[in-house]
């Protein structure tokens, strides 16, 4: 996909924990000098109001979720410095059930179906359009899927999504308490060794 790009003045490039997004949307990861980009996740404009999300990238992009982590950094991103966008929209192949799913997850909700929209290889496609609206919009995400958490009206706030979210959260704390509990008794058996 390219070189990376010399970061560029004004606040071109935007950073998550293991990306970095590039002006032209290519995303990198963090700590890497690689030279080659993941994939490519940016915003562009349709007008001033509406904004369509686009993403592409080779399977590893979106098997490690880092499409996720991207999409949901440059949709912040739009949302939070231009107070005119309004809707963030994408437009999916109703047979990527990844797309769909990952969309979703971004608090998107399906608008309708473009019917025989597209011809690809001499037959007719359908185009799903999904769109998340400004107001809809919300940094309170599940840390384990990403989804938005919902309201609960008044309640102490949620942290997970569903009880699932929140087993599995759980199973991956007792594994990395697990995995430093045995890290430090390795550390003090090598201590106590004669030298």
């Amino acid at each position: 996909m390219g070189s990376r790009p010399a970061a560029e003045g004004g606040g071109a490039q935007l950073r998550t924990d293991r990306l970095t997004i590039a002006g032209d949307g290519a995303v990198y990861l963090a700590d890497s000098d690689s030279p080659g980009a993941l994939g490519v996740a940016r915003l562009t404009d349709t007008d001033t109001h509406a904004a369509r999300l686009e993403l592409h990238g080779p399977p590893a992009f979106w098997e490690h979720h880092y499409a996720h982590e991207a999409a949901l950094a440059v949709m912040n991103r739009g949302f939070t410095s231009s107070p005119q966008l309004q809707r963030v929209f994408a437009e999916v192949d109703p047979r990527n059930r990844a797309m769909l799913d990952l969309l979703r997850r971004l608090g998107m909700r399906r608008e309708g179906t473009l019917r025989a929209h597209l011809i690809v290889d001499g037959h007719p496609r359908d185009t799903v359009i999904l769109s998340v609206l400004s107001h809809e919009w919300t940094l309170d995400r599940c840390p384990v899927c990403g989804r938005p958490l919902l309201s609960t009206s008044g309640r102490r706030p949620r942290t997970y999504c569903s009880d699932a979210c929140k087993a599995k959260a759980f199973r991956a704390r007792r594994a990395s308490r697990a995995e430093e509990f045995f890290a430090q008794r390795l550390i003090e058996e090598i201590a106590r060794r004669p030298k």
